[in-house]
């Protein structure tokens, strides 16, 4: 007759499947966090009621032994594997921000280009080898730019600059983190013919950092000719 034990370990050696599963489903699906929360929570509860008599087989660490989790030790694990999807989740997030930088910064320069005007970049470039874009005709940045050709403005004043001067305006994550997005969107439309916006994906959790982003930006141009967006509360 099989001994009743209670896994009293909050951390245990089901942590590491329970992590590696929660990246998996972060990194190779396209379940949102609540869908993910959802299922993870699912799961939880299905393991203490339908599985608990077979835990003399499912859980090998403890032997034959049939052994029943604390509630401390489920919800554990929930929080693990929860940690584990939003790991998964940002590095495909950082994957697809790199692609989109790299589609849209080949897309406005060319589209400024084909007009025969000079071709803008707002925003600072990166020049690692995850996030490289170049620096355009013209760059501006708030603050400092490595590029030979910056001139220190803010998106929300370009009067340096005249209407349509530019065939087209890359705005590289710049405004999200504006006072007056409304503002700055208008100068960026007066600047140039056509508006090119990267910014965080509303999907992720990274679109509420760093700490200084005002804003979550849900469309803009050239998927849309508008701008969607709220306010991020408190910023």
């Amino acid at each position: 007759m099989s001994l009743v034990k209670v896994n009293k370990k909050l951390v245990d050696s089901w942590s590491i499947p329970h992590i590696i599963i929660g990246y998996l489903f972060g990194r190779y699906t396209e379940l949102t966090l609540p869908q993910f929360t959802l299922l993870n929570g699912g799961w939880e509860i299905f393991e203490n009621t339908v599985l608990k008599k077979h835990y003399d087989i499912f859980n090998t660490p403890f032997g034959r032994e049939t052994v029943y989790e604390s509630p401390g030790n489920s919800v554990m694990d929930f929080l693990i594997t929860e940690a584990g999807y939003i790991i998964g989740s940002e590095l495909k997030n950082l994957e697809d921000l790199r692609k989109d930088r790299t589609k849209l910064y080949a897309e406005a320069e060319k589209y400024a280009m084909e007009n025969g005007k000079k071709f803008l970049v707002a925003g600072t470039p990166f020049f690692d080898n995850r996030w490289y874009h170049e620096c355009g005709d013209v760059n501006v940045d708030i603050n400092w730019s490595p590029c030979e050709n910056f001139i220190q403005a803010d998106i929300q004043n370009l009067h340096m600059f005249k209407d349509k001067e530019f065939g087209s305006v890359f705005a590289s994550h710049v405004l999200e983190h504006v006072d007056d997005i409304e503002k700055a969107f208008q100068e960026l439309n007066r600047v140039a013919d056509k508006v090119f916006v990267a910014y965080p994906n509303p999907k992720y959790m990274s679109r509420y950092f760093p700490f200084d982003h005002k804003w979550i930006i849900y469309s803009a141009p050239p998927e849309t000719d508008y701008l969607e967006y709220r306010r991020i509360n408190g910023r």
